[in-house]
C-alpha cells in the first residue's frame, strides 16, 4: 500500500474515531484483511440518494417536514464538523445525497469522510474559503 494511501486511511479512521454526533455515522471498528474495512453504524433506510430515487419512482414527493427535518440535522452534523473543541475545523468535501444515510426513524446521518481534511484552526478554514475565489 503507498504511503500516502496509508496515512489518508490512517487519518480517516482517527478522525471517525472522534466524530460523536447523533448526525454523524458512527465508527464502530476496523479491521485489516486484503484491504481495510471500516466497521460503521447501520442505517436500515439506506442512503439520501436511494429514497429520493424511489420517490421518483413512485411520482411521490418528500414531504416538507422531511426536508426541513434533513436539513437540520446536516446542518448539526456540519456544524459539530466546523466547531470542534481544539479549534480545528473538519471539511467534509463530498456532501451528496449518496453519502447522507437514514436511521430507521428516519434521521439523517453524515457519513463517509474519505475525503475529509483537518484543518488545525478556523483561520485556517477563513484561508481556505477566501482563497477558492481569487481570480473569479
Amino acid at each position: 500500500m503507498r504511503e500516502s494511501l496509508k496515512n489518508r486511511l490512517i487519518q480517516e479512521v482517527t478522525l471517525l474515531r472522534e466524530l460523536d454526533h447523533p448526525n454523524i455515522v458512527q465508527y464502530i471498528d476496523h479491521f485489516i484483511e486484503k484491504k481495510v474495512n471500516l466497521v460503521m453504524e447501520y442505517c436500515e433506510g439506506g442512503d439520501l440518494a436511494s429514497l429520493i430515487k424511489c420517490c421518483i419512482k413512485k411520482g411521490l414527493f418528500l414531504p416538507e417536514k422531511l426536508i426541513l427535518q434533513v436539513l437540520e440535522q446536516l446542518a448539526s452534523a456540519l456544524e459539530h464538523c466546523h466547531r470542534r473543541p481544539d479549534g480545528s475545523v473538519v471539511l467534509h468535501q463530498d456532501i451528496k445525497p449518496a453519502n447522507v444515510f437514514v436511521d430507521a426513524d428516519l434521521n439523517v446521518k453524515l457519513g463517509d469522510f474519505g475525503l475529509a481534511d483537518i484543518l488545525p484552526t478556523r483561520n485556517d478554514y477563513i484561508k481556505t474559503q477566501s482563497g477558492c475565489c481569487v481570480g473569479r
